[in-house]
């Protein structure tokens, strides 16, 4: 049938002179679901996230929308999940915060939907462009107790094969934490299970991994699962968060040290500003950047 140009409503091109670049995008996509719901009169904006709209069921005390409305909410979601599940990795933060709402929708949240597809405008070109050496590196991060009626954190990874972002997650965890060191070795499990995944999956068709780093922001954590001993402070921890400590001791993954500034899993746990973090983070998620750590 030829080369391939388009699967499942993403475009696909091909840079013949990198001979490895592939660039995945769904600008056709984002440009139907625009006219859909009539945001071209909008001015675009350069964070999905509206910081100054309260969507938490708990706060939110804007009006709950009529039938259509909610309707229209559900659907402008939806549709938006598709891209953040494909090429546009860093909308994953605000999809998940407003499909909690999808069965008690108010005003705030269909502004906030809003909000974000008028940010798609603005990104409409972008996509997930997938190229470079074929190893395997992660970055894992949380936000604790961002649900604090429920005592849940927030749970947020990417794995990068190359400079391309393959797997990423913005989710809340199944279990209430005490601190954030424990918030943040719970996402490192998460990380660490896709990328053990990932990492069988690439040996089997020939490609050696060696030991993956995982890059985490918190030292307390690093040392949790580096200690091959359960310590007095971790042993209430459910024995399968300690899957990590076994795959540090087999040397199948490295959990390294980096800095807030550089840990790209920021932008699924919490809203950033644009200038600082959201910018940068969104260009390496493109392979437009590269952080260097």
């Amino acid at each position: 049938m030829g080369e391939i140009e388009s699967i499942l409503g993403i475009k696909v091109q091909r840079d013949r002179a990198a001979r490895t670049i592939i660039t995945l995008s769904q600008h056709s996509f984002i440009e139907e679901a625009c006219e859909k719901f009539q945001v071209r009169s909008y001015e675009p904006v350069t964070n999905p996230v509206n910081r100054g709209v309260d969507v938490n069921i708990n706060t939110d005390t804007s009006r709950r929308l009529s039938t259509f409305e909610a309707k229209k909410f559900r659907s402008l979601v939806g549709r938006v999940n598709w891209l953040a599940l494909w090429t546009i990795p860093e909308v994953a933060y605000s999809i998940h915060t407003l499909s909690k709402r999808f069965t008690s929708p108010s005003a705030n949240c269909l502004a906030a939907s809003y909000h974000l597809l008028r940010y798609l405008w603005w990104t409409e070109d972008k996509g997930v462009t997938l190229g470079g050496p074929l190893n395997l590196t992660a970055y894992a991060d949380a936000d604790f107790c961002s649900k604090r009626h429920k005592g849940r954190s927030r749970s947020g990874f990417a794995i990068f094969l190359g400079f391309s972002p393959i797997i990423w997650s913005s989710r809340m965890q199944h279990c209430v934490t005490r601190n954030t060191t424990e918030a943040e070795y719970v996402s490192l499990r998460n990380a660490v299970t896709d990328v053990m995944w990932l990492k069988r999956l690439l040996e089997s068709l020939g490609y050696k991994q060696g030991c993956v780093p995982i890059y985490e922001d918190n030292k307390a954590c690093i040392t949790w699962a580096n200690d091959e001993t359960v310590s007095k402070s971790a042993r209430h921890i459910h024995v399968s968060y300690h899957y990590t400590k076994e795959m540090v001791q087999s040397k199948e993954i490295e959990v390294k040290y980096v800095d807030t500034k550089h840990q790209i899993a920021d932008v699924f746990t919490k809203p950033l500003d644009f200038n600082n973090g959201f910018k940068k983070f969104s260009r390496v998620l493109h392979g437009k950047l590269s952080l260097g750590v």
